[in-house]
């Protein structure tokens, strides 16, 4: 990948923590385990990314960028949910729902082994 598109990723990532930081939510462990979702997602997708735009997914054959960018978006949207949720929501289910979407994260992101 090109040096551009690492900047935007950084771009993006820091984003994501200053508006988690600045948003007026509650500071619970809720909203500490859904930010380390987000942030291992962004990981999980970057590994992705410097596989090349010719990397295949293992779920459904598509390109590994389109996975990791769709992967991504419900990453983000979940992580936001729960940490909006953070006062109300226990960690044992953001632990349980962040689980599953990382799993699903990984499996979706996972390459065929080379024969």
């Amino acid at each position: 990948m090109s040096k551009l598109t690492w900047i935007l990723w950084g771009v993006a990532l820091v984003a994501v923590i200053v508006l988690a930081i600045v948003l007026p939510l509650t500071y619970s462990v809720t909203f500490w385990i859904a930010l380390l979702g987000l942030l291992l997602s962004f990981a999980l997708s970057a590994m992705a990314f410097r596989q090349g735009p010719q990397a295949k997914s293992q779920l459904l054959g598509m390109p590994l960028w389109q996975m990791a960018v769709g992967t991504l978006v419900i990453q983000l949207v979940i992580g936001f949910v729960l940490m909006a949720l953070a006062g109300i929501c226990p960690w044992l289910v953001a632990t349980l729902v962040e689980g599953l979407v990382l799993c699903v994260d990984a499996f979706a992101l996972s390459q065929p082994e080379e024969e």
